[in-house]
């Protein structure tokens, strides 16, 4: 099963997914950007509205997770085009490093299903 959920959600992905019968549940979170210089529009202040929303809800969910992708994209903020490559490998690198437990989930002798969610995807 896929979820896809966000900070927004007024209900909880994860347990949802565990209702439909997951019993693995693997999150993505994306840290918010460290605040920089003060918003210049409306877009900015919303984002950061967004940073702050999610940096507040991201220690619940996460309880509710058995595994968290994090990629370090920390100093990227969200229209940081110009990187992603750079962010894209940010990506690859944290799913290798947890990809060794994901396949011992998935391994024959494993009789569950497996339950990705995305969650927290910062703006």
């Amino acid at each position: 099963m896929r979820f896809r959920g966000r900070t927004s959600h007024g209900r909880r992905t994860a347990a949802l997914a565990r209702e439909l019968g997951a019993t693995h549940v693997i999150s993505v979170g994306l840290p918010p950007a460290a605040p920089g210089a003060a918003p210049n529009n409306m877009i900015q202040v919303v984002s950061r509205c967004f940073q702050i929303l999610q940096s507040r809800c991201e220690n619940s969910w996460r309880g509710e997770t058995d595994l968290v992708i994090a990629p370090d994209v920390r100093g990227a903020d969200w229209n940081a085009f110009g990187r992603r490559l750079q962010l894209v490998q940010a990506g690859e690198a944290a799913a290798a490093a947890v990809i060794s437990k994901i396949q011992e989930w998935l391994s024959p002798r494993a009789t569950f299903p497996v339950s990705i969610v995305q969650m927290a995807i910062a703006y």
